[in-house]
């Protein structure tokens, strides 16, 4: 591996806190830290030291690189090679700016700060990223939205279809295995200590949390095309297994349910995203209440040590004739905590240094599930350990709709909102370009 000037944008942020971490006290880390010349490390708040460990590493001023002139002169001047993105930087802006000065990109997700305002901006955003949509960025390589989820769980999708071939002899295909859905599955169950008030309490950024659990409609993918559900996503569980057991969780707008919903079209694809209890019971005590007027509480370091619980996080199979695969990672905050991070954000930066360990495998704007997911799997799990496996023969093949379980904030509300939710919904599906059932169905006559 030649030797690379790196630049990690975002590095005082929770993510990027973690990721540094891993380059200077965890063996994949500091064996691609070696590979580096120069590591930059930049964010537009002041303040911070890197470890002694990270010989390369130098702070830069502060500043932000929203505009691509920013951007432009900071690799020119320092005559960087990679970028490293765990902030909130427009996705499409960055890859533009690194194309034209043929530099090698990584990033956690996909933000975009220029889709219109709409009911279905996280979905929308990441059909960017679509190999039918995507730019063309030359040699350069782009893998995007390469963190846990979306990332890690992109390739653990890839990874539970083989496994679960593997243990019924059947061909290692979406078709092979009889799937009808394949969906990603999270319990956070980080907690701080003491009573949180009327704070919403998270373990990564509750600003971007509260963006995606607060939009008008939950979504999934089915058939190819992104569907809206008639509620909001706290205003309804559903029941999906994650490791051993089920759990109850929300379905909420995610980045991977937009790209494994376009590469496997014949399943449905869903997030089931099951919060720390605070954070829920918080959604469901002020139903109303706008992202920007929550008073806002970081389960994570340096903001809050005294911490407990785990992060189980993974991809669920569901196969017309196997029944439930699940696959994935349960990671303790104890283990979060030997560097100086939570178990989400361990998580986060494990995505984040696998795929950067693997920038250069492909050319142009991609994706994880288009890497050698053995190969990343691999380096995940050297730092997460081993992946965790369970077949549940007997499960139905249960579609996302059919997992609704009541919850006391959708019987409350469900007649008030119903009428908000049909004109939510049709306002999801032309955001989208695609009609809604309800719509289909009425013009079908």
């Amino acid at each position: 591996m030649p030797p690379h000037r790196a630049l990690i944008v975002g590095w005082r942020g929770g993510v990027g806190q973690a990721l540094v971490g891993l380059l200077a006290a965890h063996p994949t880390g500091q064996r691609l830290a070696r590979h580096l010349d120069a590591l930059l490390l930049l964010d537009r708040m002041p303040g911070g030291t890197p470890p002694a460990a990270l010989a390369a590493a130098r702070v830069l001023p502060p500043q932000a690189v929203g505009d691509g002139e920013a951007l432009a002169r900071l690799l020119t001047e320092h005559r960087i090679d990679q970028v490293v993105e765990v902030a909130d930087v427009d996705t499409a802006a960055l890859s533009a700016v690194c194309a034209e000065r043929g530099v090698d990109l990584v990033t956690a997700s996909i933000h975009r700060k220029d889709v219109a305002p709409s009911a279905a901006l996280t979905m929308v955003g990441a059909q960017w990223a679509l190999p039918d949509r995507r730019p063309d960025v030359g040699r350069v390589s782009h893998l995007v939205a390469a963190g846990t989820n979306p990332g890690i769980v992109n390739a653990l999708a890839l990874a539970a279809i083989a496994d679960l071939a593997r243990r019924t002899g059947a061909p290692p295909t979406v078709d092979g295995v009889a799937a009808c859905g394949l969906h990603v599955t999270e319990r956070d169950t980080t907690a701080g200590a003491g009573d949180v008030g009327d704070a919403f309490p998270m373990s990564w950024s509750p600003e971007h949390a509260l963006e995606e659990l607060l939009e008008p409609c939950a979504m999934y993918a089915t058939g190819g095309d992104l569907r809206a559900l008639e509620h909001r996503p706290p205003e309804r569980l559903y029941a999906a297994r994650c490791g051993a057991g089920e759990v109850a969780a929300m379905v909420v707008p995610h980045e991977e349910v937009v790209t494994l919903g376009w590469r496997f079209p014949a399943v449905e694809s869903a997030f089931f995203y099951a919060i720390p209890d605070a954070a829920q019971a918080a959604l469901w005590r002020h139903p109303d209440r706008a992202p920007a007027d929550w008073p806002l509480r970081r389960l994570y370091p340096p903001h809050e040590t005294r911490l407990s619980g785990s992060d189980r996080v993974g991809a669920l199979l569901v196969s017309r004739r196997h029944g439930e695969l699940w696959t994935g990672f349960e990671t303790s905050v104890a283990e979060g905590a030997r560097f100086a991070t939570n178990a989400t954000l361990l998580q986060t930066s494990t995505g984040v240094l696998a795929g950067w360990s693997l920038l250069g495998m492909r050319r142009g704007v991609h994706l994880v599930e288009e890497l050698d997911w053995r190969e990343y799997l691999a380096l995940a799990e050297s730092v997460l350990g081993p992946r965790q496996v369970h077949l549940a023969p007997a499960a139905p093949d249960r579609a996302v709709t059919d997992r609704a379980v009541t919850n006391r904030a959708a019987a409350d509300r469900a007649a008030a909102d119903r009428a908000a939710a049909h004109r939510a919904a049709a306002d999801c599906a032309a955001a989208t370009g695609r009609p809604d059932a309800a719509t289909r169905r009425r013009a079908a006559g």
